[in-house]
């Protein structure tokens, strides 16, 4: 009974992996409903059980150690008996009940007899270890939260961790060799990610691997590619989990991001903006996914995000709260969507108005001069129409309400007075948000008003369509988008200019590129870069 943990690629829709579960620190209830407190003899000290097997009604929990507030804590040695065999023995430090400090931990059960030599933190593995079992197999290695993550060595016998030797053999991480499978190499969060012999000989790859990574994260990041967890259904890996709602929250339950899981088991994910690097994963049931990602992480291109992630435990707080929430979020965005629906009515009535209107009209506009791109073709335009005071007011203290359906309705009775700038962010959000359908009627609703904010966030919309996971957007495609941009932009809307501004850079028009940058700077300071 091997206490290694082996991080599979994917997040699992199952209970039944007790190698993915870590050991709650310091709790008093576990989410494991396998794993619990347990009180030992002589004194009562309580001990932390991760449960692997069922106990037998004969069980033995005895402690030599001292206790402290009811929990083993200190030098001693644990012994967990099962009708007289002994099931676990542990010889090192406790802390509040759980193998904490230098310690050797034997384990054994039908299958196995394995022997830990390391130094434990809250019950997991940490630092420097060897752990072998009489089947043969053998981890040694440098561990993180009872994970590989470092130079490790691993030897496997035949049926042992088959998805571990799987997974490697795909990605040609090691070799049989006679009824063994060996790999050296280095890891990360329980998973083999290059082969070497030795850790002198993996760091000059591991930094390889690192710029290679960087590179490509950059490439990614301009093609629009976000960061996802696969979430999968079966422990083999095969069936996605689509259609499944989830929410990704920080540390404190600040929620991120939400959505669901798509036809390929994506749930797409986003880091902390405040900088921390602990995260849950729920589902509807109430079952969750707590991970540590270092900012490190986010630095990879998409596919390698998750095997840098460290998955800290999972369980089940009960559906009730979550359901709640979901319901009172679901009948605040059908109220946003109703809302919008009146206050966009009479542009969506309009066919001059249509999205197809639109295009069709700016094709025309595509042949005249002005359409040509050039410093010769610009000159500063603003476009600041007056507004009403309470227009003004309403959109400024939209602007300050934190993100989500209660904004979103602060900006709609903004736009309802009259203000453009808050129509043209609900724009942004419904596209932050993929919900690109929602976004049309806002778009309309601009247009309709002669506002140049219509083409730039149309063209927005396209470049998002047209680079979706990832593809490349088609000449035609970035064409229409520069068009529409440009047309937005010479008729003074800032956020264009800016874009153009970029454009220009990039295509070596430098006077150009100055020239929509001060006029953009001039209409909205806050886009000064």
């Amino acid at each position: 009974m091997s206490k290694m943990k082996y991080q599979q690629l994917i997040v699992r829709a199952v209970l039944g992996l007790p190698l993915l579960m870590a050991q709650p620190a310091c709790a008093d209830t576990a989410d494991d409903a396998d794993s619990h407190w347990a009180s030992s003899e002589p004194a009562g000290c309580k001990v932390w059980i991760d449960e692997q097997q069922e106990a037998s009604a004969s069980r033995q929990i005895k402690w030599t150690g001292a206790c402290q507030n009811d929990k083993a804590v200190g030098k001693g040695s644990l012994t967990v008996t099962d009708d007289g065999k002994e099931r676990v023995h542990f010889d090192g430090e406790m802390l509040e009940g759980n193998y904490h400090g230098d310690g050797v931990l034997k384990t054994a059960d039908k299958d196995d007899v394995c022997t830990v030599r390391s130094s434990f933190v809250r019950g997991e593995m940490e630092g420097q270890f060897e752990e072998s079992c009489q089947s043969g197999t053998r981890f040694a290695g440098r561990a993180h939260r009872g994970q590989l993550a470092g130079f490790g060595r691993v030897s496997l016998p035949r049926g042992a961790y088959e998805s571990l030797v799987a997974d490697a053999q795909k990605r040609r991480l090691g070799a049989w060799q006679g009824q063994f499978f060996l790999i050296s190499g280095w890891w990360e969060g329980g998973s083999p990610q290059l082969s070497c012999a030795s850790e002198a000989a993996c760091l000059p790859l591991v930094e390889k691997r690192k710029a290679a990574f960087a590179q490509q994260a950059r490439r990614e990041a301009k093609a629009g590619v976000r960061p996802y967890l696969l979430m999968m259904q079966s422990t083999e890996g095969d069936t996605p989990m689509s259609g499944m709602p989830y929410a990704w929250s920080a540390a404190g339950g600040k929620l991120l991001s939400r959505g669901v899981v798509d036809s390929k088991g994506r749930a797409f994910i986003v880091p902390d903006p405040a900088g921390g690097t602990s995260y849950r994963m729920s589902l509807p049931s109430g079952y969750f996914w707590e991970w540590e990602v270092p900012a490190e992480c986010w630095q990879r291109p998409v596919k390698a995000l998750q095997a840098c992630m460290q998955q800290i435990r999972s369980g089940s707080t009960g559906d009730d709260e979550f359901r709640a929430q979901q319901n009172a979020e679901a009948k605040e965005q059908a109220l946003f969507k109703e809302k919008v629906r009146a206050w966009t009515k009479a542009a969506q009535n309009d066919p001059a108005s249509s999205i197809d209107a639109i295009l069709a009209e700016h094709r025309k506009w595509s042949a005249l001069p002005q359409a040509t791109i050039s410093s010769r073709a610009f000159t500063c335009q603003t476009y600041q129409p007056a507004l009403s005071l309470q227009a003004e007011l309403a959109f400024a203290e939209a602007a300050t309400l934190p993100a989500g359906n209660h904004q979103k309705l602060a900006y709609v009775e903004a736009a309802q007075l009259g203000n453009w700038r808050a129509a043209a962010r609900l724009v942004s959000l419904m596209l932050d948000d993929e919900m690109w359908e929602d976004a049309m009627p806002m778009i309309q609703w601009l247009a309709s008003q002669q506002v140049p904010a219509a083409y730039n966030k149309l063209a927005d919309v396209l470049q998002i369509q047209s680079s979706y996971d990832g593809e490349t957007a088609s000449p035609p495609a970035l064409s229409l988008i520069e068009s529409l941009r440009w047309r937005a932009a010479l008729q003074g809307d800032p956020v264009a200019q800016i874009k153009m501004a970029r454009w220009a850079r990039a295509n070596q028009q430098d006077d150009l590129a100055d020239s929509l940058r001060d006029c953009a700077v001039r209409q909205n300071p806050e886009l000064a870069e």
